[in-house]
Protein backbone atom coordinates (compact mmCIF):
# COMPACT_ATOMS: atom_id res chain seq x y z
CA UNK A 1 0.00 0.00 0.00
CA UNK A 2 1.13 3.49 -0.92
CA UNK A 3 2.70 5.66 1.73
CA UNK A 4 -0.04 8.33 0.97
CA UNK A 5 -3.37 6.16 1.53
CA UNK A 6 -1.39 4.64 5.03
CA UNK A 7 -1.56 8.59 5.53
CA UNK A 8 -4.99 9.17 4.82
CA UNK A 9 -6.18 6.13 6.39
CA UNK A 10 -4.56 6.98 9.85
CA UNK A 11 -6.11 10.19 9.59
CA UNK A 12 -9.61 9.16 9.13
CA UNK A 13 -8.78 6.93 11.98
CA UNK A 14 -7.88 9.81 14.48
CA UNK A 15 -10.69 11.60 13.56
CA UNK A 16 -13.16 9.13 14.21
CA UNK A 17 -11.64 8.31 17.49
CA UNK A 18 -11.65 12.48 18.20
CA UNK A 19 -15.24 12.64 17.55
CA UNK A 20 -16.19 9.26 19.75
CA UNK A 21 -14.22 11.19 22.10
CA UNK A 22 -15.85 14.13 21.70
CA UNK A 23 -19.06 12.00 22.10
CA UNK A 24 -18.49 10.31 25.15
CA UNK A 25 -17.99 13.67 26.80
CA UNK A 26 -20.81 15.22 25.77
CA UNK A 27 -23.31 12.09 26.98
CA UNK A 28 -21.24 12.60 30.01
CA UNK A 29 -21.86 16.20 30.72
CA UNK A 30 -25.79 16.01 29.28
CA UNK A 31 -25.80 13.11 32.01
CA UNK A 32 -24.60 15.10 34.64
CA UNK A 33 -26.47 17.97 33.87
CA UNK A 34 -29.81 16.03 33.87
CA UNK A 35 -28.34 15.15 37.35
CA UNK A 36 -28.26 11.07 36.27
CA UNK A 37 -25.51 9.17 37.86
CA UNK A 38 -22.95 6.67 36.26
CA UNK A 39 -21.82 5.43 39.28
CA UNK A 40 -22.43 1.75 40.84
CA UNK A 41 -25.49 1.82 42.34
CA UNK A 42 -25.56 -0.66 44.85
CA UNK A 43 -22.10 -1.72 46.33
CA UNK A 44 -20.21 -4.29 45.37
CA UNK A 45 -21.19 -8.26 46.17
CA UNK A 46 -18.61 -8.43 49.13
CA UNK A 47 -19.37 -5.06 50.64
CA UNK A 48 -22.85 -5.79 50.06
CA UNK A 49 -23.23 -9.82 51.80
CA UNK A 50 -20.80 -8.28 54.27
CA UNK A 51 -23.40 -5.03 55.14
CA UNK A 52 -26.03 -7.64 54.89
CA UNK A 53 -24.88 -10.27 57.39
CA UNK A 54 -24.77 -7.03 59.97
CA UNK A 55 -28.38 -5.94 59.33
CA UNK A 56 -29.41 -9.39 59.63
CA UNK A 57 -27.22 -10.57 62.54
CA UNK A 58 -26.30 -13.62 60.95
CA UNK A 59 -25.46 -14.78 57.27
CA UNK A 60 -29.57 -15.68 57.50
CA UNK A 61 -32.23 -13.79 58.83
CA UNK A 62 -33.22 -14.52 62.45
CA UNK A 63 -35.00 -17.20 63.46
CA UNK A 64 -37.99 -16.24 65.95
CA UNK A 65 -40.62 -17.99 67.78
CA UNK A 66 -43.17 -17.24 70.36
CA UNK A 67 -44.41 -19.95 72.66
CA UNK A 68 -45.85 -20.78 75.84
CA UNK A 69 -45.31 -23.15 78.87
CA UNK A 70 -47.93 -23.98 80.89
CA UNK A 71 -46.79 -23.59 84.71
CA UNK A 72 -49.78 -24.09 87.06
CA UNK A 73 -53.19 -24.40 87.58
CA UNK A 74 -55.26 -20.94 87.49
CA UNK A 75 -54.55 -18.60 89.62
CA UNK A 76 -57.82 -17.81 92.40
CA UNK A 77 -61.40 -17.12 91.38
CA UNK A 78 -60.53 -13.43 91.44
CA UNK A 79 -58.08 -13.40 88.82
CA UNK A 80 -59.21 -16.73 86.62
CA UNK A 81 -55.63 -16.79 85.16
CA UNK A 82 -53.11 -19.22 84.39
CA UNK A 83 -49.32 -18.57 84.77
CA UNK A 84 -47.42 -19.74 81.61
CA UNK A 85 -43.92 -19.28 80.71
CA UNK A 86 -43.36 -17.44 77.51
CA UNK A 87 -40.61 -18.09 75.76
CA UNK A 88 -39.34 -15.84 73.31
CA UNK A 89 -36.57 -17.00 71.04
CA UNK A 90 -34.36 -15.50 68.18
CA UNK A 91 -31.74 -17.85 66.72
CA UNK A 92 -30.18 -19.51 70.02
CA UNK A 93 -30.88 -16.89 72.06
CA UNK A 94 -34.29 -17.45 74.44
CA UNK A 95 -35.93 -14.95 76.84
CA UNK A 96 -38.25 -16.03 79.21
CA UNK A 97 -41.09 -14.04 81.07
CA UNK A 98 -43.57 -14.99 83.89
CA UNK A 99 -47.34 -13.91 82.61
CA UNK A 100 -50.66 -15.13 82.61
CA UNK A 101 -53.02 -15.59 79.94
CA UNK A 102 -56.98 -17.34 80.17
CA UNK A 103 -56.74 -20.64 80.76
CA UNK A 104 -56.10 -22.95 78.19
CA UNK A 105 -56.10 -27.01 77.92
CA UNK A 106 -54.03 -29.15 75.13
CA UNK A 107 -50.81 -28.11 73.28
CA UNK A 108 -52.74 -25.84 71.12
CA UNK A 109 -52.19 -22.47 73.47
CA UNK A 110 -53.63 -19.21 71.82
CA UNK A 111 -53.67 -16.46 74.82
CA UNK A 112 -57.26 -14.31 74.55
CA UNK A 113 -55.83 -11.92 77.49
CA UNK A 114 -52.54 -11.57 78.46
CA UNK A 115 -51.28 -10.21 81.68
CA UNK A 116 -47.30 -9.47 83.17
CA UNK A 117 -45.58 -7.25 85.85
CA UNK A 118 -42.88 -5.59 84.61
CA UNK A 119 -40.03 -4.12 86.41
CA UNK A 120 -38.79 -1.84 83.67
CA UNK A 121 -40.29 -0.10 80.68
CA UNK A 122 -38.36 1.12 77.74
CA UNK A 123 -39.68 3.97 75.58
CA UNK A 124 -40.92 3.79 72.27
CA UNK A 125 -40.18 6.90 70.31
CA UNK A 126 -41.47 5.96 66.80
CA UNK A 127 -44.33 7.34 65.85
CA UNK A 128 -43.78 11.20 67.40
CA UNK A 129 -43.31 13.62 64.77
CA UNK A 130 -39.97 14.49 66.19
CA UNK A 131 -38.79 10.99 66.00
CA UNK A 132 -35.96 11.81 63.35
CA UNK A 133 -34.35 14.45 61.46
CA UNK A 134 -31.65 14.82 58.55
CA UNK A 135 -29.44 17.09 60.39
CA UNK A 136 -29.92 15.63 63.64
CA UNK A 137 -28.71 11.99 63.70
CA UNK A 138 -27.45 11.39 67.03
CA UNK A 139 -30.41 13.35 68.72
CA UNK A 140 -27.85 15.83 70.12
CA UNK A 141 -29.95 19.01 68.81
CA UNK A 142 -31.37 21.27 71.45
CA UNK A 143 -34.79 23.00 71.01
CA UNK A 144 -36.59 26.42 72.44
CA UNK A 145 -40.55 25.44 73.43
CA UNK A 146 -43.05 28.14 71.74
CA UNK A 147 -47.00 27.37 72.02
CA UNK A 148 -49.45 27.23 69.05
CA UNK A 149 -52.95 29.23 69.16
CA UNK A 150 -54.50 26.46 71.13
CA UNK A 151 -51.35 27.13 74.10
CA UNK A 152 -50.22 23.56 73.04
CA UNK A 153 -46.44 23.05 73.28
CA UNK A 154 -44.18 23.07 69.75
CA UNK A 155 -40.91 22.95 69.86
CA UNK A 156 -38.96 25.62 68.22
CA UNK A 157 -35.50 24.32 66.43
CA UNK A 158 -34.55 20.98 65.50
CA UNK A 159 -34.17 18.26 68.23
CA UNK A 160 -34.78 14.77 67.37
CA UNK A 161 -35.71 12.43 69.94
CA UNK A 162 -34.16 9.12 68.64
CA UNK A 163 -31.26 8.84 66.98
CA UNK A 164 -30.70 6.57 63.65
CA UNK A 165 -29.14 3.44 64.96
CA UNK A 166 -31.97 2.78 67.45
CA UNK A 167 -34.34 3.19 64.42
CA UNK A 168 -32.08 0.97 62.22
CA UNK A 169 -30.87 3.17 59.75
CA UNK A 170 -27.31 2.90 59.63
CA UNK A 171 -24.09 4.12 57.45
CA UNK A 172 -21.46 2.10 56.45
CA UNK A 173 -18.54 2.91 54.65
CA UNK A 174 -16.89 -0.08 52.57
CA UNK A 175 -18.46 -2.71 55.27
CA UNK A 176 -17.60 -0.78 58.22
CA UNK A 177 -20.40 0.63 60.13
CA UNK A 178 -19.86 4.27 61.26
CA UNK A 179 -21.13 5.88 64.42
CA UNK A 180 -21.14 8.46 66.55
CA UNK A 181 -19.32 11.63 64.89
CA UNK A 182 -17.81 9.44 62.02
CA UNK A 183 -21.61 8.64 61.38
CA UNK A 184 -22.75 12.22 61.37
CA UNK A 185 -19.78 13.02 59.36
CA UNK A 186 -20.80 10.39 56.72
CA UNK A 187 -24.72 11.23 56.66
CA UNK A 188 -24.36 14.75 56.20
CA UNK A 189 -22.45 13.60 53.05
CA UNK A 190 -24.49 11.74 51.89
CA UNK A 191 -27.75 12.86 52.89
CA UNK A 192 -28.02 15.92 50.00
CA UNK A 193 -27.62 13.38 47.71
CA UNK A 194 -30.54 11.29 48.53
CA UNK A 195 -32.53 14.00 49.28
CA UNK A 196 -31.53 15.69 45.72
CA UNK A 197 -32.32 11.96 44.35
CA UNK A 198 -29.30 11.94 42.60
CA UNK A 199 -28.49 8.13 44.29
CA UNK A 200 -31.35 5.73 43.56
CA UNK A 201 -33.26 3.71 45.96
CA UNK A 202 -32.46 -0.03 45.97
CA UNK A 203 -34.72 -2.53 47.49
CA UNK A 204 -32.30 -5.09 49.39
CA UNK A 205 -34.56 -8.23 49.13
CA UNK A 206 -34.41 -7.06 45.31
CA UNK A 207 -30.49 -7.19 44.97
CA UNK A 208 -29.52 -9.93 47.91
CA UNK A 209 -32.28 -12.52 47.53
CA UNK A 210 -34.31 -14.19 49.70
CA UNK A 211 -32.29 -14.20 53.05
CA UNK A 212 -32.97 -10.17 53.62
CA UNK A 213 -36.01 -9.57 55.25
CA UNK A 214 -38.79 -8.01 53.24
CA UNK A 215 -38.97 -3.80 53.61
CA UNK A 216 -35.43 -2.56 53.73
CA UNK A 217 -33.93 -0.31 51.31
CA UNK A 218 -30.65 1.16 50.49
CA UNK A 219 -28.86 3.91 48.91
CA UNK A 220 -25.23 3.64 47.76
CA UNK A 221 -22.40 6.42 46.56
CA UNK A 222 -19.94 4.88 44.56
CA UNK A 223 -17.59 7.53 44.96
CA UNK A 224 -17.67 7.98 48.64
CA UNK A 225 -18.09 4.40 49.26
CA UNK A 226 -21.23 5.18 51.57
CA UNK A 227 -23.81 2.80 52.10
CA UNK A 228 -27.19 4.02 54.00
CA UNK A 229 -29.56 1.24 54.97
CA UNK A 230 -33.67 1.94 56.23
CA UNK A 231 -36.20 0.08 56.87
CA UNK A 232 -39.42 0.93 55.98
CA UNK A 233 -41.55 -0.79 58.67
CA UNK A 234 -39.83 2.52 60.66
CA UNK A 235 -39.06 5.35 57.72
CA UNK A 236 -41.64 4.13 55.26
CA UNK A 237 -40.71 5.53 51.43
CA UNK A 238 -42.71 7.55 49.14
CA UNK A 239 -43.70 6.20 46.11
CA UNK A 240 -40.14 6.52 44.04
CA UNK A 241 -38.02 4.62 46.77
CA UNK A 242 -36.97 7.98 49.00
CA UNK A 243 -37.55 8.43 52.75
CA UNK A 244 -40.57 9.98 53.55
CA UNK A 245 -40.29 13.34 54.57
CA UNK A 246 -42.70 15.66 56.68
CA UNK A 247 -44.12 18.79 55.00
CA UNK A 248 -46.00 22.05 55.77
CA UNK A 249 -49.00 19.37 56.63
CA UNK A 250 -47.15 18.67 59.79
CA UNK A 251 -45.84 20.69 63.04
CA UNK A 252 -42.66 19.21 62.22
CA UNK A 253 -41.70 19.92 58.65
CA UNK A 254 -38.63 18.48 57.55
CA UNK A 255 -38.15 15.66 60.42
CA UNK A 256 -38.59 11.92 58.90
CA UNK A 257 -41.84 10.26 58.99
CA UNK A 258 -41.72 7.56 61.65
CA UNK A 259 -44.07 4.55 61.31
CA UNK A 260 -45.66 2.60 64.06
CA UNK A 261 -47.63 -0.88 62.87
CA UNK A 262 -50.96 0.60 64.00
CA UNK A 263 -52.14 3.18 61.62
CA UNK A 264 -54.93 5.51 61.40
CA UNK A 265 -57.28 5.48 58.23
CA UNK A 266 -56.93 7.80 55.65
CA UNK A 267 -55.14 8.72 52.25
CA UNK A 268 -51.51 9.16 51.95
CA UNK A 269 -49.76 11.73 50.22
CA UNK A 270 -49.03 13.01 46.52
CA UNK A 271 -45.97 11.15 46.72
CA UNK A 272 -47.23 8.51 48.48
CA UNK A 273 -45.97 9.06 51.94
CA UNK A 274 -48.54 7.80 54.43
CA UNK A 275 -47.54 11.00 56.63
CA UNK A 276 -49.63 12.04 59.33
CA UNK A 277 -51.30 8.35 59.92
CA UNK A 278 -49.34 6.40 62.17
CA UNK A 279 -49.72 6.77 66.33
CA UNK A 280 -47.78 9.72 67.83
CA UNK A 281 -45.57 8.18 70.55
CA UNK A 282 -45.68 11.93 72.13
CA UNK A 283 -49.51 11.91 72.77
CA UNK A 284 -50.99 8.53 72.42
CA UNK A 285 -50.40 5.69 75.25
CA UNK A 286 -49.37 2.71 74.06
CA UNK A 287 -47.36 -0.72 74.33
CA UNK A 288 -45.32 -2.57 72.36
CA UNK A 289 -45.64 -6.57 71.57
CA UNK A 290 -43.13 -9.06 70.40
CA UNK A 291 -43.69 -9.43 66.43
CA UNK A 292 -46.60 -7.28 66.80
CA UNK A 293 -48.41 -10.27 68.94
CA UNK A 294 -49.66 -14.05 69.47
CA UNK A 295 -52.39 -16.07 69.15
CA UNK A 296 -55.77 -13.62 69.39
CA UNK A 297 -53.39 -10.75 71.51
CA UNK A 298 -52.40 -8.28 68.19
CA UNK A 299 -51.20 -4.76 67.76
CA UNK A 300 -54.80 -2.38 68.14
CA UNK A 301 -56.06 -4.33 71.14
CA UNK A 302 -57.46 -2.59 73.99
CA UNK A 303 -54.35 -2.49 77.13
CA UNK A 304 -54.32 -1.01 80.92
CA UNK A 305 -51.28 -0.26 82.53
CA UNK A 306 -50.94 0.59 86.04
CA UNK A 307 -48.10 1.33 88.37
CA UNK A 308 -47.71 1.56 92.42
CA UNK A 309 -45.08 4.17 92.32
CA UNK A 310 -44.37 4.51 95.66
CA UNK A 311 -47.85 4.03 96.97
CA UNK A 312 -49.37 6.37 94.22
CA UNK A 313 -51.36 4.32 91.89
CA UNK A 314 -51.79 5.02 88.73
CA UNK A 315 -54.00 3.37 85.65
CA UNK A 316 -53.61 4.47 81.83
CA UNK A 317 -55.52 3.08 79.32
CA UNK A 318 -54.50 3.06 75.99
CA UNK A 319 -53.61 0.07 73.37
CA UNK A 320 -51.26 -1.91 71.53
CA UNK A 321 -49.56 0.27 68.98
CA UNK A 322 -46.19 -1.21 67.57
CA UNK A 323 -44.59 -4.67 66.42
CA UNK A 324 -41.63 -4.87 68.80
CA UNK A 325 -38.25 -6.96 68.64
CA UNK A 326 -38.99 -10.76 68.61
CA UNK A 327 -37.02 -11.91 71.70
CA UNK A 328 -38.35 -8.11 74.32
CA UNK A 329 -41.29 -7.61 76.15
CA UNK A 330 -41.58 -4.21 77.49
CA UNK A 331 -41.44 -1.10 75.65
CA UNK A 332 -44.54 1.46 75.74
CA UNK A 333 -44.78 5.04 74.00
CA UNK A 334 -43.44 8.02 75.28
CA UNK A 335 -47.11 9.04 76.53
CA UNK A 336 -47.90 5.92 78.15
CA UNK A 337 -44.50 6.43 80.12
CA UNK A 338 -45.03 10.25 81.08
CA UNK A 339 -48.19 9.17 82.49
CA UNK A 340 -47.11 6.15 84.53
CA UNK A 341 -44.32 8.38 85.83
CA UNK A 342 -46.66 11.10 86.61
CA UNK A 343 -44.54 13.14 84.85
CA UNK A 344 -45.55 15.94 82.21
CA UNK A 345 -44.17 17.67 79.39
CA UNK A 346 -42.93 18.82 76.94
CA UNK A 347 -39.88 16.55 76.76
CA UNK A 348 -37.52 18.86 74.81
CA UNK A 349 -34.69 16.28 73.92
CA UNK A 350 -33.74 12.61 73.87
CA UNK A 351 -32.57 12.43 77.25
CA UNK A 352 -35.35 13.71 79.03
CA UNK A 353 -37.25 10.93 76.70
CA UNK A 354 -34.96 8.25 78.00
CA UNK A 355 -35.20 9.43 81.89
CA UNK A 356 -38.76 8.77 81.50
CA UNK A 357 -37.88 4.79 81.25
CA UNK A 358 -40.06 2.84 84.36
CA UNK A 359 -37.38 0.98 86.21
CA UNK A 360 -37.56 -0.50 89.46
CA UNK A 361 -41.55 -0.56 89.71
CA UNK A 362 -44.06 -2.93 89.08
CA UNK A 363 -45.85 -2.41 86.22
CA UNK A 364 -49.10 -4.59 85.64
CA UNK A 365 -49.65 -4.96 81.84
CA UNK A 366 -53.73 -6.34 80.50
CA UNK A 367 -54.18 -7.13 77.19
CA UNK A 368 -57.35 -7.99 76.20
CA UNK A 369 -57.50 -9.80 72.54
CA UNK A 370 -59.92 -9.33 69.97
CA UNK A 371 -61.08 -5.58 71.34
CA UNK A 372 -59.19 -3.93 67.95
CA UNK A 373 -62.50 -3.44 66.18
CA UNK A 374 -64.16 -1.59 68.90
CA UNK A 375 -61.94 1.60 68.47
CA UNK A 376 -63.52 1.39 65.21
CA UNK A 377 -60.41 3.33 63.58
CA UNK A 378 -60.79 6.27 65.50
CA UNK A 379 -57.16 6.06 67.83
CA UNK A 380 -58.24 9.26 69.42
CA UNK A 381 -57.26 9.80 72.88
CA UNK A 382 -60.97 10.40 74.30
CA UNK A 383 -61.89 7.49 72.47
CA UNK A 384 -59.41 4.74 73.60
CA UNK A 385 -59.81 5.89 76.85
CA UNK A 386 -63.28 5.60 76.39
CA UNK A 387 -63.34 2.29 75.09
CA UNK A 388 -60.51 0.45 77.27
CA UNK A 389 -61.98 2.14 80.51
CA UNK A 390 -65.57 -0.13 79.27
CA UNK A 391 -63.47 -3.27 77.89
CA UNK A 392 -61.36 -3.08 81.48
CA UNK A 393 -64.22 -3.36 83.27
CA UNK A 394 -66.25 -5.97 81.44
CA UNK A 395 -63.00 -8.29 82.03
CA UNK A 396 -62.87 -7.29 85.76
CA UNK A 397 -67.00 -7.55 86.47
CA UNK A 398 -67.06 -4.13 87.45
CA UNK A 399 -64.06 -4.63 90.03
CA UNK A 400 -61.36 -3.46 88.22
CA UNK A 401 -58.91 -2.90 90.78
CA UNK A 402 -59.67 -5.93 92.82
CA UNK A 403 -59.36 -8.51 89.82
CA UNK A 404 -55.86 -5.95 88.59
CA UNK A 405 -54.62 -6.85 92.07
CA UNK A 406 -55.41 -10.57 92.30
CA UNK A 407 -53.79 -11.21 89.10
CA UNK A 408 -51.22 -8.56 90.03
CA UNK A 409 -50.66 -10.95 93.47
CA UNK A 410 -50.48 -13.71 91.49
CA UNK A 411 -48.30 -13.14 88.92
CA UNK A 412 -44.28 -13.16 89.26
CA UNK A 413 -42.33 -9.82 88.89
CA UNK A 414 -40.27 -9.69 85.80
CA UNK A 415 -36.97 -8.55 85.63
CA UNK A 416 -35.20 -6.00 83.94
CA UNK A 417 -33.64 -7.68 80.88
Amino acid sequence: MEFAELMRRDLVLRKIAIFASLLSLSVLFLLHAAGISLAADVPPPDILNSIIRKLNGGAAPARTAISFVPQASPADATCRMQPFEMRLVKNEKVRSYSVLIDPQSGNDVRPHQFFAVLSRMKIDTDGSPRAYHPQDPNATGTCGVGRRDDGSPVMQGICAVENFINGSMYIFRDADTLSGNDAASAWADIWPMIERRKLKSIDMRAVAGPNVPPGGYLFYWDDRRLTSTFQDVVVPKDSAGYPCVQGSESAYPGYLVAATTLKSPGPPRADGCPSGSYLDSETVPFFVLPKGGFGDVQVGDIMVARVNDRGIQRIVYGLVGDAGPADYLGEGSIALAALLSGKTGPFVNIHQIWNLDVEGRAISILILGGTRNLLNGNYSRGNIDTVARNEVARWANGNVYDRLDACTAAATVNPSK
